[in-house]
């Protein structure tokens, strides 16, 4: 289904000055994110799953695809658009026109914007979704070097932000702009598979915490964190019910080798064995997310990952080796 929407008015004042002859109307259709093939696979290096040890599994094999409706979910909205801000430049850089759009209810259905610009011209539109505020920038180069902050590591409680440009030329027969859309978050699926361990040990997940949340997002390139500052001190949370769904901007912090800035993922769990228990606080995994076999995640990414203990839990020691530490932090567990 396809909504008409006001036309953009902007266009109306850069054009005034020609003639009829010269202008054509057009539609520019924002078009929400859908499915993708996977183009990666996406492993995390879990807690445990090294050479040193070998007693956890996870993610192998796992796939990354767009995010997509009807999965159990924490964020309010990962399809819907709650508010609009549109460009429309032309092949001189010049603003032809500007819009901000903010719905009464959200949108999830693609977005018809009737405009009038010149024929024969080159024009290049860009769009941002659910922003939560007009965003007056009139200049293509600040626009494309551009930066979305969010105050919570959930964004904003009306649905992910969202990005997406175009450029073309209107030709005389040309009738449609499609403007592709996409979430500049990732999803993060973790399942658990507890067959693996011993009869003595119980392991209880409770919880996950994304690691390394950036605050900030290139909205118009790839985008990393720009320094520890930029970074959330805890991340996106969830409790734990028969799996758990975690969410993240774009943190491509391997492509600038800053290993204190790679996207991780932490799991708490209640543990029991016939030698240890966790008291005061949980048993904690922790691992990195890996696209292909770059630590990072990208926008509009869908990472699935299985968490996989084997034997006690800890590793292949009675405990952990110090070179596991940062992975399987048994810090509260007490011995019995």
């Amino acid at each position: 289904m396809v909504l008409c929407m006001q036309c953009l008015t902007g266009c109306r004042e850069k054009l005034e000055m020609e003639t009829e002859a010269d202008k054509q109307n057009l539609q520019l259709i924002v078009q929400l994110p859908a499915e993708t093939e996977a183009e990666t696979t996406a492993a995390a290096d879990a807690a445990g799953a090294t050479e040193a040890t070998g007693e956890v599994c996870a993610g192998q094999g796992a796939e990354r695809e767009s995010v997509t409706a009807g999965t159990k979910a924490t964020i309010k909205d990962e399809d819907g658009i709650w508010d609009l801000n549109t460009w429309i430049f032309d092949d001189y850089g010049s603003l032809v026109a500007h819009q901000f759009i903010m719905y009464r209810n959200v949108h999830k259905e693609d977005i018809q914007l009737p405009c009038t610009l010149l024929r024969n011209m080159n024009y290049s539109v860009y769009v941002i979704a659910n922003s939560g505020f007009d965003i007056t920038l009139r200049s293509q180069s600040r626009l494309k070097e551009w930066r979305l902050y969010i105050n919570r590591p959930e964004a904003s409680s009306r649905g992910i932000p969202m990005s997406g440009m175009c450029s073309f030329k209107l030709e005389e027969d040309m009738e449609l702009a499609i403007v592709k859309m996409d979430r500049l978050m990732a999803k993060i699926s973790v399942s658990l598979d507890l067959s693996k361990l011993n009869s003595k040990v119980k392991m209880e997940a409770r919880s996950l915490v994304a690691g390394n949340c950036p605050r900030s997002v290139a909205v118009f390139s790839p985008s990393a964190p720009i320094d520890s500052d930029d970074l959330f001190a805890q991340g996106y949370s969830c409790e734990w019910i028969e799996g758990g769904n975690l969410y993240m901007l774009e943190n491509t912090a391997f492509e600038n080798e800053y290993e204190d800035l790679r996207p991780y993922v932490e799991m708490h769990f209640d543990y029991t064995s016939d030698k240890y228990i966790s008291s005061g606080g949980p048993l904690i995994y922790r691992f990195y997310i890996k696209d292909g076999e770059e630590f990072k995640v990208l926008r509009n990414g869908h990472y699935h990952i299985t968490v996989c203990p084997t034997g006690n839990g800890l590793g292949s020691y009675d405990g952990v080796s110090p070179n596991d530490s940062w992975r399987i932090d048994t810090s509260y567990l007490k011995s019995l």
